[in-house]
């Protein structure tokens, strides 16, 4: 026990007493130093003198009363508790001040953050990703979490954002604003420096129309040359089902085996695997269902596949690829190979050349070709007899969409169905 007093600190604190000496000791090298303020009072230090490797060392422990004189004599016997193991004091406030600044890093606490986070270890594994890549060069791993300003949060989004990725953006602005979000509940921060409006960060991109071959001709010459691709034959199957069925590169991939019946001709992907799973609801009057009635032509491309299928739940396995299937980028790295560019067709290419045919050269009634793209449309009609009449008229449709590729295929000069009828002039 100590012999100093906190009612005497306190009243040389307040100024109600001045001492005699400037040094105040409480025992065992563990002692208060005052020092005269030009206020008239004293600033008062806690100090430990002590012996380590035959020197004379002074720890300083802090100031009161911010250091109660119960906090001094519990770091005054820690340090003591050192020194008979061979321990410094010096090197342990050091070594507990590292410490406690990589307890309230920045990088400590957002790891922490997405420890707790609820999700799939593969979501998580992403974020993780994107910490090491874009948010700790920008903020810094070591960063006090209490150090960090806005405008740092501002620069790591406009980061990610400048290399044309705006949906991650948005993702790393709501990740870091959950993290501080995190860290203000824990006490390790007063603010939240990530609480900002992204939308002034992150300027939405002008849509620019996915490439698509539109022009006849030309659409044949490209269908002979998916037939003459020379990668592999699994992907010269994906593009003929892409030219065939108007869906979209990540619905095409995706396929399982056990969403396709070949006895009844039809291919049925759950909403929650279309981009749309709300439209596909509303407007395909099916529950959560999205079909795509299959043309002869189709199921004769899914019986190519069922012969190179060696047991893979998907329709289109991946090689290497972690998820399972052949990745949505598959199809455009297939059209640059085959020496199609950017600006002549796209993997998303292939359903505007069908919305744009089915209309312009088959005469097809456009809120059909919507429906079969799974596209927001107003038809009011939402009864049984419905949705069997219109799964008829586009199974039609796709039937005579795949017909008239094939006529294309062989060269053949297809004339559009409104011009048919038209009289010759006499």
């Amino acid at each position: 026990m100590g012999i100093l007093k906190d009612a005497e600190l306190k009243a040389i604190y307040r100024g109600e007493r001045v001492p005699d000496k400037h040094k105040l000791v409480d025992g065992e090298g563990l002692y208060m130093h005052l020092k005269p303020l030009q206020s008239g009072k004293f600033g008062m230090y806690w100090r430990f003198d002590y012996q380590f490797a035959g020197k004379r060392k002074t720890l300083p422990i802090g100031t009161y009363p911010l250091i109660t004189i119960t906090e001094a004599r519990k770091t005054h016997r820690e340090a003591k508790i050192g020194l008979t193991k061979g321990i410094d004091p010096m090197v342990m406030k050091r070594a507990a001040k590292v410490a406690q600044a990589s307890a309230t890093s920045f990088g400590t606490v957002a790891l922490l953050w997405l420890e707790n986070k609820e999700g799939a270890k593969r979501g998580k594994d992403t974020i993780a990703n994107y910490f090491k890549n874009d948010i700790f060069p920008v903020i810094g791993k070591d960063t006090p979490i209490s150090e960090v300003r806005t405008k740092a949060i501002s620069d790591t989004v406009e980061r990610v954002a400048k290399r044309g990725s705006l949906d991650q953006a948005r993702r790393v602005g709501r990740w870091l604003y959950k993290i501080f979000r995190y860290a203000r509940t824990k006490g390790l921060t007063e603010e939240n420096p990530a609480d900002i409006d992204l939308s002034v960060l992150i300027k939405p991109r002008r849509s620019k129309p996915h490439a698509a071959i539109t022009d006849p001709v030309l659409l044949g010459q490209f269908l002979r040359d998916v037939d003459h691709y020379h990668g592999y034959y699994a992907t010269v199957c994906l593009l003929k089902l892409a030219a065939l069925v108007m869906l979209r590169p990540s619905e095409l991939v995706g396929a399982e085996w056990r969403e396709v019946n070949l006895q009844t001709a039809t291919w049925t992907i759950e909403a929650k695997r279309m981009k749309n799973p709300q439209i596909v609801k509303e407007n395909n009057w099916e529950q959560d269902q999205h079909i795509i009635p299959l043309s002869r032509q189709s199921i004769a491309v899914f019986d190519e596949l069922k012969r190179l299928n060696t047991g893979s739940v998907y329709v289109f396995p991946s090689l290497k690829g972690s998820s399972g299937h052949m990745c949505r980028d598959t199809i455009r790295y297939a059209i640059r190979n085959m020496g199609y560019d950017s600006d002549t067709m796209s993997g998303h290419g292939f359903r505007a050349t069908a919305r744009t045919l089915l209309e312009d050269q088959l005469g097809y009634d456009p809120k059909t070709a919507e429906r079969q793209l799974a596209h927001k449309g107003n038809d009011p009609h939402k009864g049984a007899y419905d949705r069997t009449k219109h799964l008829a008229k586009r199974r039609e449709m796709l039937q005579a969409w795949a017909d008239y590729l094939d006529r294309l295929k062989a060269g053949a000069q297809v004339i559009p169905i409104h011009q048919k009828h038209e009289p010759k002039a006499g």
